[in-house]
């Protein structure tokens, strides 16, 4: 029997930005700042075209006051236009970039530099690789240490798969998490992350996550990268489900 994917709650559009404040008031270490990722904002919905690399005024990042607002919106521009590689992945030395590589690296600059006003755009003078902008900003408005722990933590513990458009964008942003909180030394079990991953996916995938969650207790558990990929195929066959039994109501 295939497993089904839990109806969403809320209609999702693609190529758009999730905006919202968070609901929460005090957050761990937060001090009315977060890096709280899009993953993070059950939200309104601001439409952008694809190739749109700049947010409206009023959501570009003048200082720390509002971080939780810009983040998210430039994370979403840079996921729909296929340039969030550039800034959260692994890329090489740009001596060592191909030159699709160096093209979106260098968008993705322009988008950040330009989303930027004020004190946070002083931040990035003589900086032109976009990792190190975004980190650079990240830890202008977050700090650093402790409290940049925290708030990592605090996103690690609460992403959800129902935040996302896409699996691989809910995969992209787990990895992403997972790096950071090892970046500061916080050791982190396969286990753990499992367990993390699978919490994530219960309420839209309940049958794929009791599956799952048996096969971690077997004598050969699945990898983590194997549940990953396991999920794709999951929910693309979820997919296919839904579209059939639509069409067949026309019928």
């Amino acid at each position: 029997m295939t497993s089904r994917r839990a109806p969403p709650s809320t209609m999702r559009t693609r190529n758009t930005i999730r905006v919202s404040p968070a609901s929460e008031s005090s957050r761990p270490g937060a001090s009315g700042q977060d890096n709280t990722p899009s993953s993070m904002y059950e939200s309104t919905m601001v439409v952008s075209e694809k190739n749109t690399l700049f947010l409206p005024q009023e959501l570009k990042l003048g200082g720390p006051s509002n971080w939780e607002q810009y983040s998210p919106a430039q994370k979403a521009i840079l996921r729909i236009n296929g340039l969030e590689d550039a800034v959260f992945g692994d890329y090489p030395p740009e001596e060592q970039q191909t030159i699709d590589q160096k093209i979106r690296a260098a968008k993705a600059a322009v988008s950040i530099r330009g989303n930027c006003t004020g004190e946070a755009l002083s931040q990035l003078v003589g900086i032109e690789n976009p990792q190190e902008m975004y980190n650079l900003l990240q830890a202008y408005c977050i700090g650093t240490g402790p409290v940049l722990l925290q708030t990592t933590l605090y996103q690690f513990i609460r992403i959800k798969t129902s935040s996302y458009e896409t699996i691989p964008q809910f995969n992209v942003d787990f990895e992403r998490l997972v790096k950071l909180l090892l970046e500061q030394k916080e050791p982190i079990s396969d286990t753990l992350k499992k367990v993390v991953y699978l919490t994530a996916c219960e309420n839209e995938y309940p049958d794929w996550t009791a599956r799952q969650r048996a096969l971690l207790r077997s004598e050969h558990p699945p990898t983590l990268r194997s549940m990953q990929q396991d999920l794709i195929d999951e929910n693309r066959s979820s997919d296919d489900d839904d579209s059939h039994g639509t069409a067949s109501t026309y019928w």
